[in-house]
């Protein structure tokens, strides 16, 4: 997804116990999107969990003269890659957590 090792860095805005919610902004990175904020939640069922990842975003460049690849539908397709991406690894990864908050230190990997 991103090339040449690129990062990008998000803030954690919000956390909610209850809900199993966590909110965050990009703060800067290699995706061509601005306005950025995404929120994760993690439903629990019988089955283990169900994880819905919402997000909203602008493509970065705002112009009318738009360099090819920097549109609309190049940030979504990215983005969506991107959530898909993570989606998937999620489902390869079973954890337990002992504690549930902002540190998965106390976890388990099965």
């Amino acid at each position: 997804m991103l090339q040449d090792d690129g990062q990008t860095t998000v803030t954690l805005t919000a956390y909610t116990s209850v809900l199993n919610t966590y909110s965050c902004v990009l703060n800067q990175g290699e995706l061509p999107v601005s306005a950025y904020t995404s929120t994760i939640q993690v439903l629990l069922t019988a089955a283990g969990s169900n994880v819905i990842w919402k997000g909203n975003f602008k493509r970065k460049d705002l112009s009318e003269n738009l360099v090819k690849g920097q549109g609309d539908e190049t940030a979504t397709t990215i983005i969506h890659s991107l959530y898909r991406g993570g989606l998937d690894n999620l489902k390869n990864i079973r954890v337990i957590f002992f504690n549930i908050g902002w540190s998965f230190s106390a976890a388990r990997f099965m």
